[in-house]
Formats: C-alpha cells, sequence, structure tokens
C-alpha cells in the first residue's frame, strides 16, 4: 500500500513539472511538499500526515484494534489531515489574504463548524453537485 501511494504521488509531480510550460498555470501538490520539483508552479501542497496515519494504524493493529474491512477516517480534526505547507516563491499568488481564508476554513473544519460529507456521499462523479454548500455550514 505505501508502495503504491509513493509511487502515485512520484506520477503526480512529474504531472506539475509538464504544467510548468503554461505561463500562468498554478497547482496544489499532495502528500508531501513538491514545490521544489516545480517551484513556479505548486504554490502549495497538501500535506496527508502520512507518518500520523502509519503510527495511528500500528497502535491499532498493536491493540488488536484493527477489524477486517474497517473504513477509517483520518481528517483535519482529528489527525491533522490536509495541512498546507506554502512555497515562500510564489507567495504573489497565496497572498496573506489567501492564506487568511485558507486559515478561517481550515479553523472551521477542525471545530466541526464546517462538516464535509462523507465519502459515500461525495464519491461517485457528479454527488456533489446534489449537496448544498449551506448544508455543510459554508
Amino acid at each position: 500500500m505505501v508502495l503504491a501511494v509513493l509511487v502515485c504521488c512520484l506520477a503526480a509531480g512529474a504531472g506539475h513539472a509538464a504544467a510548468q510550460t503554461k505561463p500562468g498555470t498554478y497547482s496544489i501538490a499532495q502528500y508531501f511538499d513538491q514545490s521544489p520539483k516545480a517551484p513556479k508552479i505548486i504554490v502549495a501542497s497538501v500535506l496527508y500526515n502520512l507518518q500520523g496515519i502509519n503510527e495511528n494504524l500500528i497502535k491499532r493493529a498493536l491493540n488488536n484494534q484493527l477489524t477486517a474491512k474497517q473504513h477509517l477516517v483520518y481528517t483535519l480534526a482529528n489527525l491533522n489531515v490536509g495541512t498546507l505547507v506554502y512555497n515562500p516563491l510564489l507567495s504573489n499568488v497565496s497572498t496573506p489574504a489567501v492564506r487568511a481564508k485558507v486559515d478561517e476554513i481550515s479553523t472551521k473544519l477542525k471545530n466541526g463548524t464546517i462538516k464535509p460529507p462523507p465519502n459515500e456521499q461525495i464519491g461517485e462523479p457528479g454527488t456533489g453537485a446534489k449537496i448544498d454548500p449551506k448544508s455543510l455550514g459554508c
């Protein structure tokens, strides 16, 4: 599983590098800070706290708290999954006003003011269109 995630990360990084040829194109990477791979287009990277997830899974396994087909949800609120690290070279794109709005939304996600729908409600194409943002706290 870890190998599959790593392969996906590397492939996505290659896509960011290819996009560097289009002026004014910006991207948000994921899994780890990828801005050094494409410093002219990666504005920020979403960190998934893979170390924290792995630690949590190991602890659960050691305490016999993992079951077959168990679905665990890791979020910004419960395990700091989804934090952003900004590319300092593109601070003109991720301005203080943009960062303040991201911080505001992050705080609301952590404290439960904004409640994302469960994965099963948004896991298929088009299902997100049926959700009223006001019902989520937005």
